[in-house]
Order: structure tokens, then C-alpha cells, then sequence
């Protein structure tokens, strides 16, 4: 059967790329597993890895609309299709592989999505909640949703930036570190807590179907700041040291 053998060779595709997933525990058990179904009928009917990450796109921005507009249902439903979303951002790179068409480009559109997804989702989330019922001033709603955005997407751009310095001994200083240590084991913990491929996107799901939303942003809010204030200062002084 041809969709079998397409996603056989998916997997064989997988590759190295498995080692990089394995840091991520819900990615790697249940969203890839789930791509590797997906992606065949993509395959079928020809379709490119940009435009189902262009596809990706419409999913994260129908749900900073859904949570914009507010109420019970359209949170549950935002939420499942940024759960949507987070599989067609595997899928793609599956068929990126597959059609052996990964570039630059490709990489770059697939970052720039997932950054403009939550730039405007966490901000859509505290506009919901201070329509509906919440126990904080609405200036801290929006407080914390600026937070959760600005600390995502920086952080993560100080991590990639840092990332590209040609040093071996730094070019990955916290995944690349002793699988042992401390410091790796605190990496896979905290990677695994606050990474969409981790566990952001369950629980924001679980968060709208039990009505905790407001925990969810409150979490999140001051997780992702204080991130942005640890690794801006961990990673301009390890750079003097370079």
C-alpha cells in the first residue's frame, strides 16, 4: 500500500533529527508518532513542506482570533487547533526530509511562524480571560501576556543567536552539555516545561477545558521572564569569555 510505504520511508528519513527530538518528551511520544500519519497524505496529493507551513500559520492566527473573541468554547477550540498547529510544524520537516527540500528558507519561514504564533497568542489569552471571569486586575492579565510574548520570543533569540557563535566549547552550551550533569538535567526539565514541543501545549489545553487559563498565563507569564532574565545574563557573560 503506497501510504504505508511512504510513511516507512518518512521514518527512515527521520534520522538525526530524532536525537534532537528525544530533549522533548511530548513531541517525541506523542506529536511525531501522530506527523507520522499525517504526513503521508500530504505526500500523496504532492503537497510542499512551506505551504503546509504556511497552513500551520492559518492555525496559530485562527486561534489568537478564537481566543480573542473570547468565551468557554472558542478557547477549547484555539487551544486544539494550536495543538494542530504544533503537528503540522512536525509534518513539515517530515516532508522537508522526505522531498529532500530542506533550505534556508525553509528553516527560516518554520521559526518565523512558530515566533509569530506566540507572539500574538499569549496576548489573545489575556484578552480573553479579561473578558471572562478572572480573579486579576486586568492590567496584570495583560502584564503577564506581554510577558509570556516577549519572554518566549526573545529568550529564544538570544539561545539560537548564541547558538551560531563558531566556539565548539559554547556553540551549545546548555543541550551540548554532560547528559549527567546538573546543568543538562536542569536543560531537559525546564526544555521540556516550557517548550511547545514540550509540555506548553497540553497544558494550555487542559488549561481551557478545566477553566485555568488565568494559572496557565500566570505560569507561563513569569516563567518565560525569568528566563529571558537568566539567559540574557548567563549568555553575555559566557560570551566575554570567549
Amino acid at each position: 500500500m503506497r501510504f504505508l510505504r511512504i510513511k516507512s520511508r518518512i521514518i527512515d528519513e527521520y534520522g538525526d533529527k530524532k536525537k534532537e527530538d528525544i530533549q522533548e518528551s511530548f513531541a517525541y511520544y506523542f506529536i511525531r508518532p501522530i506527523s507520522f500519519w499525517v504526513s503521508p497524505l500530504f505526500v500523496i496529493f504532492n503537497v510542499s513542506a512551506n505551504f503546509v507551513t504556511w497552513l500551520s500559520l492559518i492555525f496559530g492566527l485562527s486561534a489568537f482570533v478564537l481566543f480573542f473573541k473570547g468565551g468557554y468554547e472558542f478557547q477549547i477550540i484555539a487551544s486544539i487547533f494550536i495543538l494542530i498547529w504544533l503537528i503540522l510544524d512536525h509534518v513539515d520537516g517530515n516532508l522537508a526530509r522526505y522531498y529532500k527540500t530542506q533550505s534556508l528558507f525553509g528553516d527560516f519561514l518554520d521559526s518565523l511562524v512558530c515566533y509569530i504564533v506566540f507572539a500574538f497568542i499569549p496576548i489573545s489569552i489575556s484578552h480573553s480571560l479579561a473578558n471572562d471571569n478572572h480573579s486579576l486586575d486586568i492590567k496584570e492579565l495583560y502584564i503577564l501576556g506581554w510577558m509570556f510574548s516577549i519572554g518566549f520570543i526573545l529568550s529564544r533569540l538570544i539561545y539560537q543567536k548564541f547558538k551560531q557563535i563558531d566556539n565548539k566549547k559554547y556553540k551549545n552550551v546548555l543541550s551540548g552539555s554532560n547528559r549527567n550533569s546538573l546543568l543538562h538535567k536542569s536543560f531537559y526539565f525546564v526544555n521540556n516545561l516550557f517548550n511547545p514541543s514540550g509540555m506548553l501545549v497540553p497544558f494550555l489545553v487542559l488549561s481551557s477545558i478545566f477553566r485555568q487559563l488565568e494559572l496557565f498565563l500566570i505560569f507561563y507569564g513569569l516563567g518565560y521572564f525569568s528566563i529571558l532574565v537568566y539567559s540574557s545574563a548567563s549568555f553575555i557573560l559566557k560570551s566575554k569569555n570567549l
